[in-house]
C-alpha cells in the first residue's frame, strides 16, 4: 500500500520543489527538479496499478482457515481498487499540472480532454505502466531495479527470449491498458468534463 502512494506523494513534493526553485532560484533549475521528478514518479507509477495483479487470492492454501473466503475477497479487492485509483489519480495530477504549465490562462477550461492528442497520450501512459505491471509481477522487478540496467536488460531479454513470453506481454498490455482506459474514462473523465 504504502508503494502504491509513493508516487502520488513524489509528484506532489516535485510540484512544490519545482516550483520554490523556480521562483527563488533559477526557472531553468526548477525545470530541472520537475523533470527528474516526473523521471522518479514515472518510474514508481506501476506500483500503484500493480495492486490489481493481487486479485488471484493465491495466497490461499487451504478452505480451512479461520477466516472466510468472503473476508479475503473483499479485503483483496479493496487493496486493488485502491491502487487502480491512486494510478488514476495520479494520471489526472499529472494532466493539470500539464494543462497549468502549458496552457496558463485556459488551465480551469477542461476542454483539452476531449483532445484526441489527450486520449493518445494517456494510452501511452497506461500502455507504460501496464508493462511495469508485467515486468513487476511476472520478472519480479522493482522500480529501482532500472539502476542497473546492464543487469535489467540481460534479464528482460532472456525473459522474452521464452516461447509465448512476448505474445504473454502484447496480451497482457492490451487488457491492462483497455482496462485503466475504461476505468479513467468512467472514473476520472467526467471529473474532468464537469470541472
Amino acid at each position: 500500500m504504502g508503494l502504491s502512494l509513493l508516487p502520488l506523494l513524489v509528484l506532489i513534493i516535485t510540484i512544490f520543489v519545482m516550483g520554490a526553485v523556480m521562483i527563488y532560484l533559477n526557472p531553468i533549475a526548477g525545470l530541472a527538479v520537475g523533470i527528474v521528478g516526473i523521471v522518479i514518479w514515472f518510474l514508481l507509477l506501476p506500483n500503484a496499478g500493480y495492486l490489481v495483479t493481487e486479485l488471484n487470492l493465491s495466497h490461499r492454501t487451504v478452505d480451512k482457515t479461520e477466516v472466510p473466503i468472503w473476508y479475503d475477497i473483499i479485503a483483496v479487492l479493496a487493496l486493488s481498487m485502491s491502487g487502480v485509483m491512486n494510478t488514476l489519480l495520479n494520471v489526472m495530477m499529472l494532466q493539470l499540472i500539464y494543462a497549468v504549465f502549458v496552457h496558463p490562462i485556459n488551465a480551469f477550461n477542461m476542454g483539452f480532454v476531449n483532445n484526441r492528442n489527450f486520449w493518445i497520450i494517456i494510452s501511452v501512459i497506461f500502455l507504460l505502466i501496464s508493462f511495469g505491471i508485467y515486468i513487476g509481477r511476472y520478472l519480479r522487478f522493482y522500480s529501482w531495479d532500472i539502476l542497473k540496467p546492464k543487469r535489467f536488460f540481460k534479464i528482460l531479454k532472456e525473459h522474452f527470449a521464452g516461447p509465448g513470453k512476448v505474445r504473454d506481454l502484447f496480451i497482457f498490455l492490451i487488457c491492462y491498458t483497455a482496462f485503466f482506459l475504461i476505468m479513467y474514462w468512467i472514473v476520472i473523465w467526467p471529473v474532468l468534463t464537469n470541472a
